[in-house]
């Protein structure tokens, strides 16, 4: 059994860094509308929250997995809706997403949420 702490923070990490190179890639095949500087800090704030919910869920829970793949898989669909209407209602200040915005920012909320959803329920984080 590991850590709390350190399952949370390899999540975050991985997925901070596996979400940057996803980055740079598609901006180099089409340039991207939003900047890198995000991508990081989203994908660890994202991992943070869910390490979280993972640990409030095994209070309560015997078994928090179903609870926690259920509600993470639920919130991963809803986070899809996301990138899709930045492309006709980009957030304030913000340019609007393109198709590669798009496609990008997707994959990355399934790189990020797959590795939760990895991380907490198989290294049992409790």
């Amino acid at each position: 059994m590991s850590s709390p702490v350190r399952t949370i923070a390899m999540s975050a990490i991985i997925g901070a860094v596996i979400n940057t190179i996803i980055w740079v890639i598609a901006n180099l095949v089409s340039p991207l509308t939003i900047p890198i500087f995000p991508v990081p800090i989203a994908s660890t704030v994202g991992a943070v929250f869910g390490g979280l919910f993972y640990l409030l869920v095994s209070r309560f829970s015997k078994n928090p997995n179903p609870i926690f793949i259920v509600v993470a898989s639920i919130v991963l669909i809803l986070t899809a809706f996301s990138p899709i209407s930045a492309m006709t209602n980009p957030p304030p200040g913000s340019d609007p997403f393109n198709l590669a915005t798009v496609i990008a920012t997707e994959l990355m909320h399934v790189v990020s949420g797959g590795l939760c959803i990895y991380f907490y329920t198989k290294k049992a984080i409790i």
